[in-house]
């Protein structure tokens, strides 16, 4: 409902457009607003809303290993690395769901 709001995406600035790329809808009552399609469904009728504080979740990443190459069909140099990454909750009271029927 939120998606055919004026006031929640405002489409056509390079701000608004950026921002509904990443999934972030608006902001409301000092909360900003994101959709993602990684949050499971019950039914078709009901939906799960989580909401939390930033400190709930912890993410983490590096480069772990580098290495420079010479490219067989092409003149130069090249670098390729390993980039792992990972993100968890580590304060779970941080964090609420609300399972929300439409009607």
């Amino acid at each position: 409902m939120l998606l055919k709001d004026e006031r929640f995406i405002k489409a056509g600035t390079a701000r608004s457009d950026a921002a509904l790329a990443n999934g972030e809808v608006g902001e409301a009552a000092g909360f900003r607003i994101l959709k993602s399609n990684n949050v499971p469904n019950t039914t078709a009728t009901k939906y799960k809303i989580i909401a939390g504080h930033s400190i709930a979740t912890a993410y983490v990443e590096q480069v772990v290993d580098l290495q420079t190459y010479k490219p067989e069909k092409r003149f130069g140099d090249a670098v390729k690395g390993l980039h792992v990454y990972g993100a968890r909750v580590v304060r779970p009271t941080a964090l609420a769901e609300l399972i929300a029927n439409k009607s």
